[in-house]
C-alpha cells in the first residue's frame, strides 16, 4: 500500500521537475535571442551608417565629375569652385568612411584605397588646373610675334589640361566603381544581419509558444495535484473521523466498563470495611467471654488447676493478642472510613498530649525527646494524634538495650506535589536511635500485618505504620523512612498547609450488628 502512493509521488515530482527544468531552458534561449536581436538591431545601425556615408561619397564625387566637365567647356572659375568643395566634400567623407567600425575585413582596405585615389586624383587635377590660365585679350600694339607665342602656349597648356581632365575623368570612374563595391559589400552585409534576425524572431516566437504551453501542463498539472490532494484530504479526513468515531465509542465503552468496574470495586471495598468494621466488633465479645472466663478459673480454681493453670494464661496472653489485633483493625478500619472534615489544627498541642499519653513509656525508657516548634495546618486532630502517637510510639518500642533513647521531631517549610500542582506545606521528621532496620524492607513495614521482628521480641500487630500512611493519603501528603540498622531511623513526613482535597474511602459510616451478645461481668 505504501509503495504505490511512493511511485505515484516521484512521478509527479519528476514531472515538475522536467517541465520547470525545460521552462528555463526555454527561457534562457529566449533570453539569447533577443540579446542577438539587440545585437544585430545595433550592428545593422552601423552599416546603414556605413551605407549613408559611402552614398554621400559617392554623390559627391559625381558633382565632382559634373563640375569638371563644366569647367573642361566653358573654363568657368565657379565650375572650379564647385569642383573643389566637391572634392573636399568627398575627402570629409572618405574620413569618416575610415574611423568607422566595420566587420567586414576587406572593407577596411577598401576605404583606404578610396582614401588614395581621391588624394591623388585631387592632386593631379588640382596641379593642371593651377598651371592653365585661361585666354588672355591682346592689345592692338603687341606685336605679332607675342601673339603667336602665346598662343602656341595656350594650345600646350589645353592640350595638358585636357589629358588631365581624361585621366581624371578614369580616376573618378575607379572612384565610383569602389564606392558601388563598398555599398554592394555592406548591402549583403546588412542582408545577412536581417536573414539572423529574422531567424532569431521566429526562434523567440517559437519559445513564446512553447513557454505557453509548458505554463498550461504546469497549470493543468498543478490544479491535478491540487484536485488528487483534495480528494485525499477527503479521503484521509472521513477515515480519520471514522477512526475518531470508533476510538470514541471504544472510549465510551472503556469509561462505561470503568465505571462499572469502579462501581462494583466501591460496593466491595465497602462491603469488605462493613465486614472488617463489624466482625471485628463482634469478635471482640467471644473473646472478652474467654478473657473473663480465664479470668474466673484463675481466681476461684487456681489450687485445683495445677498444672492446667499455665495453659489458662497461654489462653488469656493469646486472647490479649487477639483483642489488641481486632482493635487495630478497627483502628485501620476508621481511619479508611473517616468522613471528619478538616480544622485548624496545632501539630503543638497535638505532639504535647501524644507526649502525656506515653508518659509512663517514657519514665520506663528514660527517653530524651526534643520537639521543634511545628506548624499549624488544616488536617483531621484525631488522625494526626494517631499518627504522632504511633511514630513517637514505635520509637520509644524499639530501642538498643542499655542505650538511652533519643527522639527528635524536627520541621522546616517545604513545596509538595499533588496531582500536578505544588502545594505549600511542611517536611515534619522524627527521628530516633533504635535498633533501626534495613531500607529494602521500607516498604514492608508500611503494608498491614507486617513485621520484621518476632512477636517474643518486640509486641504489636504490624498495622500502626500502614494506619499512618492511611492518614497521610487523606492528607494529601506523603510517608517516607529511611533507616540504617543500629544507628537508627526517620521517618519523614510531607504534610500540606491546607489540602486541596479530603480523600475518602467511604462514604457511608457502616452500621455495627446486632448480635444480642453480652459483657461477661463477675457475679
Amino acid at each position: 500500500m505504501d509503495k504505490k502512493p511512493s511511485k505515484l509521488r516521484y512521478f509527479w515530482t519528476a514531472l515538475i521537475l522536467g517541465l520547470c527544468f525545460l521552462f528555463v531552458a526555454n527561457s534562457y534561449h529566449t533570453y539569447l535571442n533577443l540579446n542577438e536581436l539587440g545585437e544585430n538591431a545595433a550592428r545593422s545601425g552601423k552599416t546603414k551608417s556605413i551605407l549613408q556615408l559611402a552614398s554621400d561619397t559617392y554623390f559627391a564625387v559625381h558633382t565632382a565629375e559634373l563640375r569638371l566637365r563644366e569647367f573642361k567647356q566653358n573654363e568657368s572659375s565657379s565650375s572650379l569652385e564647385q569642383y573643389e568643395n566637391a572634392v573636399a566634400r568627398a575627402s570629409e567623407l572618405v574620413t569618416k568612411l575610415r574611423n568607422e567600425e566595420t566587420e567586414i575585413p576587406e572593407q577596411a582596405i577598401r576605404f583606404e584605397e578610396l582614401e588614395r585615389l581621391l588624394n591623388r586624383h585631387y592632386s593631379a587635377i588640382g596641379a593642371a588646373v593651377t598651371d592653365h590660365t585661361p585666354g588672355t585679350s591682346s592689345n592692338a600694339q603687341d606685336n605679332q610675334e607675342t601673339i603667336e607665342l602665346n598662343a602656341a602656349q595656350d594650345t600646350r597648356e589645353a592640350r595638358n589640361l585636357a589629358q588631365t581632365m581624361e585621366a581624371s575623368h578614369d580616376s573618378l570612374e575607379m572612384l565610383s566603381e569602389l564606392i558601388a563595391t563598398i555599398e554592394e559589400e555592406e548591402f549583403k552585409h546588412i542582408q545577412s544581419l536581417m536573414d539572423d534576425s529574422t531567424l532569431r524572431r521566429q526562434e523567440v516566437t517559437r519559445a513564446v509558444l512553447f513557454a505557453n504551453c509548458l505554463g498550461i501542463g504546469l497549470i493543468l498539472v498543478i490544479a491535478m495535484l491540487t484536485s488528487r490532494s483534495m480528494r485525499q484530504q477527503s479521503e484521509y479526513a472521513k477515515q480519520l473521523e471514522q477512526r475518531v468515531a470508533e476510538r470514541t465509542q471504544e472510549l465510551a465503552e472503556r469509561t462505561q466498563e470503568l465505571e462499572l468496574y469502579s462501581q462494583e470495586l466501591t460496593r466491595s471495598n465497602r462491603e469488605l470495611q462493613n465486614f472488617a468494621f463489624v466482625a471485628s466488633h463482634d469478635l471482640q465479645e467471644p473473646l472478652r467471654k474467654i478473657r473473663a472466663f480465664g479470668d474466673r478459673l484463675t481466681d476461684r480454681y487456681s489450687e485445683k488447676l495445677g498444672d492446667g493453670k499455665d495453659y489458662v494464661m497461654r489462653m488469656q496472653s493469646a486472647a490479649k493478642r487477639m483483642s489488641k489485633l481486632i482493635e487495630d483493625l478497627l483502628a485501620f478500619s476508621r481511619t479508611s472510613r473517616r468522613t471528619t472534615p478538616f480544622e485548624t489544627v496545632d501539630l503543638n498541642l497535638v505532639v504535647e498530649e501524644v507526649l502525656d499519653d506515653l508518659q509512663i513509656k517514657r519514665e520506663e525508657t528514660n527517653a530524651e525527646i526534643e520537639v521543634q516548634p511545628l506548624p499549624v495546618v488544616q488536617a483531621d486532630p484525631m488522625q494526626m494524634s494517631q499518627l504522632f502517637l504511633n511514630l513517637i510510639g514505635n520509637a520509644l518500642k524499639f530501642i538498643k538495650p542499655d542505650n538511652t533513647p533519643i527522639i527528635r521531631v524536627e520541621c522546616e517549610k517545604a513545596e509538595i506535589s499533588h496531582a500536578d500542582i505544588t502545594l505549600p506545606g511542611y517536611r515534619i521528621t522524627v527521628s530516633d536511635n533504635g535498633i533501626g532496620f534495613d531500607e529494602q524492607y521500607v516498604e514492608k513495614v508500611f503494608s498491614a500485618f507486617q513485621r520484621l521482628h518476632g512477636r517474643n521480641e518486640y509486641e504489636g500487630t504490624g498495622i500502626g505504620l500502614a494506619i499512618c500512611r492511611r492518614i497521610m493519603e487523606r492528607h494529601c501528603g506523603e510517608i517516607d523512612a529511611s533507616s540504617t540498622p543500629g544507628v537508627g531511623t526517620t521517618f519523614e513526613l510531607l504534610i500540606p498547609e491546607t489540602p486541596p482535597v479530603q480523600v475518602e474511602y467511604n462514604d457511608s459510616e457502616p452500621r455495627l450488628l446486632d448480635t444480642g451478645s453480652t459483657v461477661v461481668t463477675e457475679p
